[in-house]
């Protein structure tokens, strides 16, 4: 059994892989019973827990508990483009898999990503800095941080291609919270 549970398909995808990513939870509950299985995602860049995680809509959050009771490190494993798999659920929006990961260890609320500032410098087709984007999506705890941590509040004049400032644009939605 052991020889035919580790194969991987053509894409270099186990069957544990494969079962998170379809969300079958029963297929997951009995794959995770061959520890050896996830021994070997521990060198992985992308892992059993992060597909769980980036599929987990309509109660599949039941595989990522599975996966946490048998290897809870898991939880901090990041994919080779430096997301763990909190910052995997907050991209997409996967509020049932945030609270659950958050319940799970809330100190993961501290990771960082191991994305290069260099994003920093990046802009929309349309203009718009991270910071734009921050204000423009409401996210003001994101945006404080960013300007505090990051030291980029040079950004905060920055134009886009309509000629706005991130002030500018708060102002004009009436979003005082903003302003620091």
């Amino acid at each position: 059994m052991k020889g035919l549970v580790g194969k991987v398909n053509c894409r270099g995808e186990s069957v544990l892989f494969v079962a998170c990513e379809r969300g079958k939870v029963e297929v997951v509950k009995v794959l995770i019973g061959f520890q050896w299985l996830l021994v070997h995602e521990l060198d992985a860049f992308i892992c059993s827990i992060h597909v769980a995680v980036a599929v987990a809509v309509a109660g599949h959050t039941e595989i990522l508990k599975e996966i946490l009771k048998v290897r809870p490190e898991f939880a901090r494993k990041y994919t080779s483009e430096g997301y763990s798999p909190l910052h995997l659920a907050c991209s997409k929006g996967h509020v049932d898999t945030i609270r659950e990961l958050l319940w799970f260890e809330s100190d993961l609320l501290y990771l960082r990503d191991q994305k290069s500032l260099e994003s920093v410098d990046m802009v929309t087709n349309h203009g718009e800095t991270i910071l734009h984007l921050a204000v423009k999506y409401n996210q003001y705890d994101g945006l404080k941080y960013m300007v505090e941590a990051l030291n980029i509040l040079e950004l905060m004049n920055k134009q886009d291609n309509d000629g706005n400032t991130v002030l500018r644009i708060a102002t004009a939605r009436k979003l005082t919270t903003v302003f620091f």
